[in-house]
C-alpha cells in the first residue's frame, strides 16, 4: 500500500484488482473547493489516507488518490519525491532491476487555502509479486 507518515514519506506496493469508488469523483485527479470549518494559520496540510494498497492483474493499471487539503491561510506548493528503493533483505532487490511499477500523475503543484486537491498514483507490473516503494512530500 502507499502509506504517508509523519516523515511526509508515502509507501506504495501491489498485492492484486482494487475497485474504485465512483462516488469519490473524477479519477484523474483534479482541485476540489474545500470548506472553511477546520482553518488554521500559516501553511497547513492534511493528506489522507494515510495508506494506499494497489491490486492488479499482471499487465493491467491499478490507480489510487490521495487527497491534499491545505487547511491553512498561505499556498502550499508541493513535490513528489520518489525515495531510493531500501530492501528488507540484501537479496530481495536484483542490481539490474530498473522497472518503473509505481507512477505519480501530479509529482507538483500547488494548493491554495481551503482547497483540495486529488493526486492518483497508479502501479502497473508485467511480473508476478508483491512490490513496495516509498515516496516523500516535499512542500514549501
Amino acid at each position: 500500500g502507499v502509506q504517508l507518515e509523519d516523515r511526509d514519506e508515502l509507501m506504495s506496493e501491489s498485492m492484486g484488482p482494487i475497485a474504485e469508488d465512483p462516488e469519490e469523483g473524477p479519477s484523474e485527479g483534479g482541485v476540489v473547493q474545500g470548506s472553511e470549518d477546520h482553518v488554521v494559520a500559516g501553511p497547513h496540510l492534511e493528506v489522507t489516507p494515510s495508506r494506499l494498497e494497489l491490486y492488479s492483474t499482471l499487465g493491467k493499471r491499478a490507480q489510487c488518490r490521495v487527497k491534499m487539503r491545505n487547511c491553512g491561510t498561505t499556498v502550499v506548493f508541493y513535490t513528489w519525491v520518489r525515495n531510493d528503493p531500501v530492501p528488507a533483505l540484501p537479496e530481495s532487490r536484483l542490481p539490474e532491476d530498473t522497472s518503473i511499477r509505481f507512477c505519480c500523475h501530479a509529482t507538483k503543484g500547488k494548493i491554495l487555502p481551503q482547497e483540495e486537491v486529488l493526486v492518483n498514483f497508479s502501479f502497473s507490473s508485467t511480473v508476478p509479486g508483491n512490490f513496495q516503494e516509498t515516496w516523500r512530500l516535499d512542500t514549501s
